[in-house]
């Protein structure tokens, strides 16, 4: 996917994810829980103003450091970046495969970010609606396994991609 495109989708996905908040904001209570202990009981509250701005830096701030800004820092300092065997993968042949894969694993965690911080907050919104406020625990627990799976596929990927030896003479 080309890069201005991958960027267009993220920018989308992030708009999306804010209007959900936005739009889930008037069924808050003044009141949010938004902190929550074992069982899923609410210990931490905070004003729904405060919940909802908080919630929109994350959804444009995380995606659009990780989605956007570090894939634009990586053309501007490649010489930094640190891989294994990187005089192989940043060599004149390998350097733009490299930074486009690199590119592209940053988009798709941004992506995976939105997803978790769009998850958590409906669950935050559906535990809100109860009285007392409870948090669906083994739904938040799935969610936060699924997020932590993909970080180490993702990792992973990563790993296989630049771990292997190259080619001798190359």
């Amino acid at each position: 996917m080309r890069a201005w495109l991958a960027n267009l989708f993220l920018l989308g996905l992030i708009l999306l994810v804010s209007l959900q908040i936005d739009r889930s904001a008037a069924s808050l209570p003044e009141l949010v829980a938004d902190h929550f202990v074992a069982g899923g009981l609410a210990n931490g509250y905070a004003a729904k103003v405060s919940y909802i701005h908080l919630m929109q830096a994350l959804v444009i701030a995380l995606p659009g450091l990780f989605g956007l800004l570090l894939p634009a820092l990586l053309r501007l300092s490649g010489e930094r970046i640190r891989l294994p065997n990187r005089d192989y993968w940043l060599a004149p042949p390998h350097y733009e495969a490299t930074l486009a894969f690199l590119a592209t694993g940053l988009r798709w965690l941004a992506v995976w970010q939105l997803l978790l911080l769009g998850y958590v907050h409906t669950l935050i919104v559906e535990a809100n609606r109860l009285h007392p406020p409870r948090l669906a625990e083994g739904r938040f627990e799935i969610g936060m396994l699924l997020f932590v799976g993909g970080l180490v596929v993702w990792l992973l990927l990563v790993l296989w991609r630049f771990g292997r030896q190259p080619p001798r003479g190359q």
